[in-house]
């Protein structure tokens, strides 16, 4: 994790300040033991995951120090959202929306995983990836670890009221 991390402070660094950008704002990473991976997992391993998501941040804002680069933290942006769902119009925050079988159907049996690269809600069998039942504004997770359209607000309203915040807008 700390190698990704100062991979994205390199890229950071030499693609986006070096030339040129001046309104930079990074991401932490969210507690990956929250996401539906994380809590499929034996309960030994969930410490573990949040620790690597906590080692990565580390070293993604110890790299930035000094660096023109706003942080938004979503670590703690998503453990409420994780505790306190329905705060942020969140009916699901367990169960993947998308289906891992119509996954597998959609694409011959070449993903098995339920990869929400391959989800979508095109109206007709076969190419309907969403669980019977899932509505994309209110469940939380596409996959076992991103984010549906409701998942990706929850991100966004917590970026624009940091951008404000920051006077960017």
């Amino acid at each position: 994790m700390k190698v990704a991390a100062q991979e994205l402070v390199a890229d950071i660094k030499t693609q986006i300040l070096a030339k040129g950008g001046t309104y930079v704002a990074v991401m932490t990473l969210s507690d990956i033991g929250d996401t539906p991976f994380g809590n499929s997992l034996p309960a030994t391993a969930k410490p573990v995951l949040t620790a690597l998501s906590q080692v990565f941040n580390l070293w993604l804002k110890d790299g930035l120090t000094g660096q023109p680069v706003q942080i938004i933290d979503t670590f703690p942006l998503f453990k409420d959202g994780y505790q306190n769902p329905a705060k942020f119009g969140i009916v699901n925050n367990t169960v993947p929306a998308c289906d891992a079988a119509k996954i597998q159907a959609i694409t011959g049996g070449a993903v098995t995983d339920g990869s929400s690269l391959f989800c979508n809600a095109t109206p007709g069998a076969p190419y309907n990836g969403l669980r019977t039942g899932a509505d994309v504004t209110t469940w939380q997770f596409a996959d076992s670890v991103h984010p549906t359209t409701g998942g990706h607000k929850i991100i966004s309203d917590a970026f624009a009221a940091q951008l404000k915040s920051f006077g960017w807008i």
